[in-house]
């Protein structure tokens, strides 16, 4: 389980849903299905803003969709830059075999950028980019994906929005991956 000392909101779904007690709440627990049925992940995102973090991708993607009780951090930028790089480094085997180390290999669907509106459609945010990106590395792919996102924003006149990438800068400080997006080697394929 990852343990964070904010006491969530639970809902339907949740191990800890309708129990009562002290500390009830302040742990987000695995899924099973990560802990003792995977055991390699290709990680599939699309090129989707996220308002808090920047990107629907990679990093955010997996970690909030293998643990319950993430609305505790959700709503809040400086939590979710913490918790979801801390989600993948933490020990869900053995306390030796962590969520990250599971993926085999990250593919952002850059076929169509969304780059307003989050998880609602809306395709008068989007553009097509008819691309798709690989590599094992998380971090770099949602650097990337952010930079591409903020790129299409500024080329549509969208409003503008700031990215968070404390994020992808914690991640980099757990060796999770690349942040800085000097050090990124990108190669491209006709």
């Amino acid at each position: 389980y990852y343990p964070m000392a904010l006491i969530g909101q639970l809902v339907w779904g949740d191990l800890e849903f309708g129990k009562k007690g002290e500390g009830i709440g302040r742990n987000s627990y695995f899924s099973r299905l990560v802990t003792q049925q995977i055991t390699k992940v290709v990680n599939i995102t699309p090129l989707l803003n996220h308002n808090l973090v920047g990107v629907s991708g990679a990093l955010w993607g997996l970690a909030m969709s293998s643990v319950d009780n993430t609305l505790r951090f959700e709503n809040d930028p400086d939590r979710l830059a913490s918790a979801v790089p801390e989600i993948l480094v933490r020990p869900i085997i053995d306390d030796r075999i962590a969520l990250g180390d599971r993926v085999a290999l990250n593919i952002v669907d850059a076929l169509i950028c969304q780059y307003q509106g989050e998880d609602r459609t809306m395709l008068h945010f989007s553009v097509e980019l008819n691309q798709l990106w690989f590599s094992t590395d998380a971090v770099a792919l949602d650097v990337l994906s952010a930079q591409e996102i903020d790129r299409q924003r500024k080329a549509s006149k969208a409003p503008e929005a700031k990215t968070n990438l404390e994020l992808y800068q914690n991640a980099a400080l757990l060796e999770i991956g690349v942040s800085d997006a000097r050090n990124i080697d990108v190669t491209r394929l006709p």
